[in-house]
């Protein structure tokens, strides 16, 4: 989106928190390695966005995390994964959570 507003950030929360309901930490260990090329290109693409938003877009910045959560556990984990999974818990940890 190009301007993140309360509805779509909480609809953004939601999908990510519905991805990750019943999975517990072996589930999320055990997941298969994800082999799809244009998926991996999202998630190579998912993490330059990362790097952009933190400066130029904070409010995107989660959005941009929680795709490439649902990304990694719907099709699997690559060696971006752990960045995702990295600012998810820290996103988890802060005042940003407070409301969700």
């Amino acid at each position: 989106p190009a301007q993140v507003t309360h509805e779509i950030y909480f609809e953004e929360v939601t999908k990510v928190r519905q991805a990750l309901i019943g999975l517990s930490r072996q589930d999320l260990l055990s997941l298969p390695v994800m082999s799809d090329f244009n998926k991996l290109t999202a998630m190579r693409f998912l993490n330059h966005m990362l790097i952009v938003t933190y400066a130029s877009n904070p409010p995107l910045n989660p959005i941009v995390v929680f795709r490439m959560v649902r990304l990694t556990v719907e099709f699997g984990v690559c060696k971006i994964a752990p960045i995702a999974f990295s600012c998810f818990g820290a996103w988890l940890a802060s005042s940003l959570n407070e409301d969700y």
